[in-house]
């Protein structure tokens, strides 16, 4: 089943009024000027509608499309004739051909100053191939723009051979589908809608030319109303031509021609001619078409691979974003970007930095943003601090690339950023990890090189320890007998408190034996040290077995909770139902112990008067207990906060801590299968978290 689409001219003669076409209600113009317009629609209309324009500006408009048009103004009054089959949409082909047709006609505006053009065919053979020529090229010319070409083909007809001349394309149903369109310079001259069908209709079914010497306006338009037979009384008989456009075996429409001047009728060499011109015609809108394919299919496979590269940026797992070199506005976000930040990408587009990040952040960005634009280089930022709206503070590793235009002027910036939080806090517990087993190799080294000089001096000390009592009991006896020495020996009792004079006998009793004392302190200190190198050196995996943690702290309590209440310290116990965790008891508690010393110190720092508030709590997870020690101390410090872990690293003053309490307490977990984590806020306190899990640790398989 075939539409019929048509476009039609005739040569310039006398101009009328409005056309009135049966049915139609004629709207009057909307404004002072003689230009018309043409009216197309997109909208599905159930009944053929039929537009006529006058060149004075008035728009007939048939009843379905009343008030659902929209107009386009061309430079001169037309007469349209827009058809459309049941249940059909007008194609934005047949709108641009609408649009197109009006517009060409710019030289009727003097047409009134014009004398009448009568067409006559080229009567010899070189004026006919001269004409089908000059047609040919203006054919060609057109082809890229299918709305020009039908034009040209109807101008060619109607100045060539006749004094209207009507396109008929013939569009199958399928892909292609487009709503008639007729176009004249002068309405009162031109055949009206439908003139031809039948006759048109033979011509497309049998691929041969059709030429009526004389025929009625009534054979032409078998169908038509009183008006429309009214309007052509004056011109009762027309003489008709028309030929198929042929290309490809295929009959693409016909090339129909009228005549209304008597003793003009068409013969045998016009119908010729009118073949060529057809052939002529066919071969360009077969070209016209093709192209008009080619291109399709290139927009499609322009468009199919843009949602493949879209695809692509989609389903990259690190964030995707572009921003315009301007103002930096974000113009491109993947879906990996939006879940990074939490913001959907309809908040993301349009926006900068400053209207989602901390101005400080968005500072940075920006201020790093403006140097990749600048210096038009690829820029990598191995660790990009970002804060995010779901997932808090993240770590991004980010390429930044500047997008340049042809003139080498950056247009847009182009951002690749890979979340590496989790990896970054895997390689710190690694370094940490390694850290340790170093220290732990050194501390075994040097624990034996001092252990073995530091039980010398232990022993001596004892030795020395006992002989200073000896020497303060002589002394004492000396003392007791100075007054009979100096009645058997005056002389030597003299000596002797000279002597003692210049030896200080009575510091030496006061003081030797707090000296031996502190000696004694000294090396039990040095021997603790010793022994938590010792702990440190260990990295086997502990022997050990369900422990309840409310059992461990209870036994580390014991040892500590009078200096807590000396210091008006509160202590909250918060223990969650069973706080079971797979471990050595004896270590576990050491762990405690660690944790309550440090939370101790940071509390009486802050509330150097006594009080403050440390908070022991447990909660159980799927594979584990966490155990939390949450203090309102002095917090840790931001920048100190990487190395609380780093052995011999403290903030205590000299003499009050070895740096080794949170180091052997990372390494114990560790050993445990678990691990530690912390949070503080300087001023407000800190909180340290330890995982540690209620099954045995996972067996040291040795390489």
């Amino acid at each position: 089943m075939a539409t019929i689409a048509t476009a039609a001219a005739i040569s310039a003669k006398e101009r009328r009024g409005v056309v009135g076409c049966p049915g139609l209600d004629v709207l009057p113009p909307t404004d002072n000027s003689s230009t018309g317009r043409t009216v197309s629609s997109r909208t599905r209309w159930r009944h053929p509608v039929n537009v006529r324009v006058a060149s004075h500006g008035g728009v007939a408009i048939g009843e379905g499309l009343a008030g659902r048009t929209h107009a386009q103004a061309p430079r001169a009054g037309i007469f349209g004739d827009l058809r459309c089959a049941p249940g059909e949409a007008y194609s934005p082909e047949t709108e641009d051909l609408a649009v197109h047709l009006g517009r060409s006609e710019g030289e009727a505006r003097e047409a009134d100053a014009r004398p009448t053009v009568v067409a006559v065919a080229p009567v010899d053979a070189l004026s006919r191939a001269t004409a089908l020529a000059d047609a040919s090229r203006a054919f060609a010319a057109a082809t890229p723009d299918l709305a020009a070409l039908v034009v040209a083909v109807a101008r060619a007809g109607a100045s060539l051979v006749g004094d209207a001349c009507t396109v008929r394309l013939a569009v199958e149903d399928g892909d292609e589908r487009e709503a008639p369109v007729g176009v004249h310079p002068d309405p009162a001259w031109a055949a009206p809608p439908g003139a031809g069908d039948d006759l048109c209709a033979r011509v497309q079914q049998s691929g041969r030319p059709i030429t009526l010497a004389e025929v009625t306006a009534e054979a032409l338009l078998p169908d038509a109303g009183p008006d429309a037979l009214a309007l052509l009384a004056r011109w009762p008989v027309f003489s008709f031509v028309a030929a198929p456009m042929q290309a490809g075996g295929r009959v693409l429409g016909v090339l129909a021609l009228t005549r209304g001047t008597p003793g003009r009728s068409y013969g045998p060499d016009d119908e010729a001619f009118v073949q060529g011109l057809a052939e002529h015609a066919a071969l360009a809108i077969a070209n016209a078409r093709l192209l008009r394919s080619e291109r399709a299919r290139a927009a499609e496979a322009t468009r199919a691979h843009e949602r493949f590269l879209d695809s692509i940026i989609e389903n990259i797992p690190d964030m995707i974003f572009v921003k315009d070199a301007a103002e930096l506005r974000f113009v491109r976000f993947n879906r990996a970007g939006e879940n990074l930040l939490g913001f959907e990408r309809a908040e993301l587009l349009g926006k900068n930095d400053y209207d989602f990040f901390p101005r400080a952040e968005a500072d940075a960005f920006t201020t790093k943003d403006r140097q990749v634009l600048a210096g038009r280089a690829v820029v990598d930022i191995p660790a990009e601090p970002i804060h995010t709206r779901l997932k808090g503070a993240r770590t991004l590793h980010t390429k930044k690339i500047p997008v340049m235009g042809p003139d080498g002027a950056p247009l847009y910036l182009l951002g690749i950023s890979e979340d590496i939080t989790e990896r970054e806090q895997l390689r710190a517990a690694l370094t940490q990890s390694e850290k340790l087993a170093a220290l732990g190799l050194l501390s075994a080294g040097i624990a034996h090189e001092i252990n073995n000089p530091l039980a010398y001096v232990a022993g001596n000390l004892h030795v020395i320890e006992r002989d200073a009592k000896a020497l303060v009991g002589i002394l004492d006896a000396y003392e007791g007998g100075r007054e009979a020495l100096a009645r058997v020996d005056p002389e030597a009792a003299a000596l002797v408190a000279e002597r003692s004079a210049k030896t200080d006998l009575d510091y030496l009793r006061q003081n030797l034996a707090p000296m031996l004392g502190r000696t004694r302190d000294g090396i039990r200190r040095i021997t603790r040290i010793i022994e938590a190198l010792g702990r440190l050196a260990r990295t086997e995996r502990p022997d050990g077995g369900p422990t309840d943690l409310r059992d461990v702290a209870s036994a580390t309590l014991d040892v500590i909770r009078g200096r807590m209440e000396r210091r008006g310290i509160e202590l909250v116990l918060d223990w969650g139902p069973d706080p079971i965790a797979y471990g050595v008891p004896t270590l576990l508690s050491q762990v405690l112990l660690n944790l309550l010393t440090n939370a101790m110190y940071a509390v009486e720092a802050a509330h150097p008067g006594g009080g403050g508030r440390i908070r022991v709590a447990s909660r159980s997870t799927a594979d584990g207990v966490i155990l939390e020690v949450a203090d309102d101390g002095v917090g840790i410090d931001p920048a100190e906060r990487a190395k609380i872990f780093d052995p011999f690293y403290t903030t205590k003053p000299v003499g009050e801590g070895t740096g080794l309490g949170l180091s052997i307490t990372h390494n114990i977990v560790a050993s445990h299968g678990g691990r530690i984590e912390v949070e503080s806020t300087p001023g407000q306190g800190s909180c340290f978290r330890v995982h540690l899990p209620n099954t045995p640790p996972m067996p040291k398989v040795d390489p």
